[in-house]
């Protein structure tokens, strides 16, 4: 699920950028294509000659219904739904394993014990609350003026919490590339907060989020990420209530955008998605403003 871009990118922060004084993490590996990427490009540099294991790996490595529809696993028919595939990323990154700390899981039950970060994958951040803990576990050990974070997910189209954070600590953070398929790099350039003293993404007021949002929309100088952007601020305006205005977004999205297959597929699976709600639910938020009050909070 990565492009070739984004594979060049991540053996280039392996091979040139990388320079031993901090860690790599891969927060997200799936199958191990990052991972394969990121190690390569170490391996090429030799600047592991201590023998240590500079890339940690993050990941559940349990079949989602999405990846197994999608095909992922047709070399594994034995495998199903929440079926570990642990396995079958070791075979993956055999010829790379001796670079790798690997920690299967939920990144929720995980601490960071391995001091400064220099590079950080992230292509796990799935849920406000996923989000926020990363943020508050692995953040302050950015190395100030080194560290590089790719966001994958960033103009995905259903992330919203992605472009709230990045706006919040906006004056911290210098946008270096962007490229196909969702990927923004950043590059960390002062000194960050407090971030357990402070509130994130999940615990924003709604005014501020959608605050935020719209500032990063109007950063966005390719169509096809502002695009996407607009998909994430229409997400967050359903978890206001406003279901009319969300899916004028998405429809208008689709009428400026008609000829960018990527956009509309995005645009496709927004509509389709089960984050959004049914006529059911929009019914019964609609008249509980308690309800629809929690849909702000979504985990």
């Amino acid at each position: 699920m990565l492009s070739s871009q984004e594979l060049g990118l991540l053996y280039w922060l392996g091979r040139e950028y990388w320079s031993g004084g901090g860690a790599i993490v891969d927060a997200g590996c799936f199958l191990g294509g990052s991972t394969i990427a990121l190690a390569s490009g170490v391996r090429e540099a030799g600047r592991n000659a201590d023998g240590s294991s500079p890339i940690t790996v993050y990941d559940r490595f349990l079949v989602e219904d999405y990846s197994l529809a999608s095909g992922f696993f047709e070399d594994a028919p034995e495998l199903g739904v929440d079926d570990d595939f642990l396995a079958l990323f070791e075979r993956n990154v055999a010829g790379v394993r001796d670079l790798l700390d690997v920690r299967p899981g939920d990144i929720l039950q995980q601490r960071w014990d391995g001091g400064p970060i220099e590079i950080l994958f992230l292509d796990l951040l799935k849920t406000w609350s996923i989000n926020d803990y990363v943020v508050r576990e692995f953040w302050p050990q950015l190395i100030p003026g080194r560290a590089m974070i790719v966001q994958q997910d960033y103009q995905y189209g259903g992330y919203p919490w992605l472009a709230i954070t990045m706006e919040l600590l906006h004056e911290y953070f210098e946008r270096l590339d962007e490229m196909p398929w969702g990927t923004v790099v950043f590059r960390l350039r002062a000194p960050l907060p407090d971030l357990h003293g402070m509130s994130l993404s999940r615990d924003l007021p709604m005014r501020d989020k959608l605050e935020l949002m719209d500032r990063a929309v109007n950063r966005e100088t390719q169509p096809a990420g502002r695009a996407m952007l607009r998909l994430s601020r229409a997400l967050l305006v359903w978890y206001l209530g406003r279901w009319r205005a969300g899916e004028a977004e998405v429809q208008a999205v689709m009428r400026e955008h008609g000829d960018d297959p990527s956009v509309m597929l995005a645009c496709r699976r927004f509509l389709s998605s089960p984050m959004a709600p049914s006529e059911n639910e929009r019914e019964r938020l609609h008249h509980d403003p308690c309800a629809r009050a929690l849909t702000s909070l979504v985990v």
